[in-house]
């Protein structure tokens, strides 16, 4: 699948449980190929933290799409998001 494909708007499904809550969920989703059923590909999170304005930021993208740009699109999507709703700042703890 294309990175086109992956990151196209109806791929990247916007989930939202009420981000007065202070959570947002973003799922990238993808058909396989042979099956054609459907398969979550990646997920993003934002979390709004008890400091006032600040919210972590956390990713999980599937093994066989890591470093084709999938988790990119999600934290820039979830900047977006972090911007509409005026956050200040975004924290998030890298690993690989």
């Amino acid at each position: 699948m294309s990175f086109a494909a992956r990151t196209a708007h109806d791929t990247l499904l916007r989930i939202y449980h009420g981000y007065s809550e202070g959570e947002l969920v973003l799922v990238a989703e993808g058909k396989d190929q042979e099956s054609g059923e459907r398969r979550i590909l990646g997920v993003g999170r934002l979390n709004r933290l008890q400091a006032d304005g600040e919210a972590e930021v956390a990713v999980l993208v599937s093994d066989q799409y890591q470093l084709k740009g999938l988790a990119t699109e999600l934290v820039r999507q979830l900047i977006k998001a972090a911007r509409e709703n005026k956050l200040r700042s975004l924290v998030a703890e890298m690993s690989n």
